[in-house]
């Protein structure tokens, strides 16, 4: 099945466009996002998809694919299932997006609709962090940066149920850890 959560190291560069955004303040330029991945010698990365523009999506799979690049393409929540099947027969792996902010019944319903017209696809859930969803669909993968919102906006507990003083002795091990570069834990396509 799938290892939602694997043990990497924080200073790890192994990563997708959504930490690519974070890192970078948001918009993202083709150009600027390949000469990422080859500055910091990513391998495996996904296309610089654009949600609910199928044209500009392939757009830039083409650009990247023209420049050298062998980007995993992305499929949206909504697209048209043959252009899925079409993906499936030219790529090993197929990115699922569009889906953040749906609620999960729709998630749901999508996935299904995809693994009962394409069983022997490979997907990658992006965005999604649900553990039902996770572990109903044989998905080969999962990423989301939730966790990374949840720590800049201080929502993230490391001592759930404990008082704020627990809370900050848990944030400071934490961070201690980090600085060692012991490993930390995170939802990663890898």
């Amino acid at each position: 099945m799938l290892a939602a959560v694997s043990a990497i190291r924080h200073r790890d560069y192994r990563r997708q466009r959504g930490i690519y955004r974070l890192e970078t303040g948001g918009g993202i330029d083709i150009a600027d996002y390949m000469a990422w991945l080859k500055e910091h010698d990513i391998q495996q990365y996904f296309n610089l998809d654009v949600v609910g523009d199928m044209e500009a999506t392939a757009r830039h799979q083409e650009i990247m694919e023209k420049a050298g690049f062998n980007p995993i393409p992305v499929f949206h929540f909504g697209g048209p299932m043959e252009l899925l099947g079409k993906l499936i027969k030219n790529y090993p792996l197929i990115g699922l997006g569009g889906t953040v902010g749906l609620p999960t019944t729709v998630k749901e319903q999508w996935f299904r609709q995809i693994y009962s017209l394409y069983p022997e696809g490979k997907f990658h859930a992006l965005g999604v962090a649900n553990t039902r969803l996770i572990c109903q669909f044989p998905f080969e993968s999962a990423d989301s940066v939730w966790w990374v919102y949840k720590f800049r906006y201080n929502t993230a507990r490391l001592a759930p149920g404990g008082d704020r003083k627990a809370e900050q002795r848990a944030r400071v091990k934490h961070l201690m850890r980090l600085e060692n570069g012991e490993t930390m834990y995170q939802t990663t396509m890898f």
